[in-house]
């Protein structure tokens, strides 16, 4: 997919399933992005059976501005060097549903992604300058995401 000069955020692929959100951020930041990124999000399988939730083997980042997008999508594109065991090379590519913080704040603050009962580590996290800033409130209520019952207790 060609980006647009406009583009700041991409999707990483092939993630490491017991990579966390922490993980990600130090990886981003050690690789010379800090300060660097507005938006992550590294969905978490909700219906995974083991007691720590997996990730689904994908991240969503947005970057402040093209330059620094285009230059994570190279440094990100067949990266290994993850802190856990990774299967495959990560695979970085332009989001194309999704373009531009505004557009995941729209996404994902009504979403049951953000709903209570989710951990924090689970959950989008948004940065102004490097520091980690509150979502926006969600302007409708929120659901909770479906889980299979062995779970719901742990998110109570």
């Amino acid at each position: 997919v060609k980006a647009s000069c406009s583009s700041t955020t991409i999707m990483f692929r092939n993630m490491p399933r017991s990579l966390t959100q922490m993980m990600l951020l130090a990886e981003l930041e050690s690789q010379g992005f800090a300060g660097k990124f507005d938006f992550v999000y590294l969905p978490i399988d909700f219906e995974e059976t083991t007691a720590t939730s997996a990730n689904f083997g994908h991240a969503f980042v947005n970057f402040v501005c093209h330059k620094d997008a285009a230059l994570a999508l190279e440094c990100f594109d067949g990266f290994i060097s993850w802190p856990t065991a990774s299967e495959k090379p990560c695979e970085a590519v332009w989001r194309e549903q999704c373009q531009g913080l505004a557009a995941h704040i729209k996404k994902y603050r009504n979403s049951a992604v953000m709903h209570e009962s989710v951990p924090d580590a689970n959950k989008p996290v948004l940065f102004a300058g490097g520091v980690r800033c509150v979502f926006p409130v969600a302007t409708q209520p929120i659901k909770a995401p479906k889980m299979r019952r062995s779970q719901q207790a742990e998110y109570q």
